[in-house]
């Protein structure tokens, strides 16, 4: 299942395995785990959240290791059979061992839902990989529409993630209220694309700020 399935599910299962240990992984993780599932989470690359701070990373790996079942870096899911009460996974990498799960979610290789909300009906442009190109203002090419978070891609950036999860954290609402009020009152905000970034959802807020990020000074 992917999270949006994980969302449904009228149970919980008690072994959930969790395919990818980037942001929407953690959410789903933590989500399952408060709710008494035995969580296990493998991720390809070496460490959680790629692209994140290492500093900021190691505490939220360090606390969640203590609740969940275990973490498998540098590991794949090599193969999953189906048996008659559990779910067999087979890995390659760092973890070789087969493991048997009630449900697996797959939280990698989420991509933006342009081409799938008919935007051009109201002559927005959706680019080919389902992106809404939008400016400094999130306006996008029909100037009395506006686009946020990850279906936003300011001035063409790929997978460019702001303004989003307004659920998850005080960041985000606080910066979205003064923006709204300035364009609603036809002064000329912007946003930065380096000023807010993401987030995890985690219990444990990881929170991606300015301009010290890694490759980026």
């Amino acid at each position: 299942m992917d999270s949006t399935a994980a969302l449904e599910l009228e149970e919980i299962p008690d072994r959930l395995l969790v395919v990818g240990g980037g942001i929407i992984g953690l959410e789903m993780a933590c989500v399952y785990d408060a709710l008494g599932s035995t969580v296990t989470m493998v991720e390809l690359l070496p460490g959680l959240m790629p692209g994140a701070d290492p500093d900021l990373v190691k505490p939220l790996e360090r606390r969640i290791r203590k609740r969940y079942a275990a973490i498998h870096l540098e590991t794949k899911v090599s193969g999953i059979d189906v048996a008659d009460d559990a779910l067999v996974v087979h890995f390659e990498g760092k973890h070789t061992e087969t493991e048997s799960f009630d449900r697996v979610l797959v939280a990698v290789g989420r991509t933006p839902n342009g081409g799938r909300i008919n935007a051009e009906a109201a002559g927005v442009a959706v680019d080919e990989r389902g992106f809404i190109a939008v400016d400094k203002q999130m306006r996008t090419n029909v100037q009395h529409i506006y686009a946020i978070g990850d279906i936003a891609n300011p001035s063409g950036r790929a997978g460019a993630r702001r303004l989003r999860r307004g659920f998850s954290g005080h960041g985000d609402r606080l910066l979205l209220i003064p923006v709204a009020d300035r364009l609603a009152a036809g002064s000329p905000a912007g946003t930065q694309v380096l000023d807010v970034d993401t987030a995890s959802g985690d219990d444990q807020t990881v929170l991606l700020v300015g301009r010290a990020r890694r490759g980026q000074g």
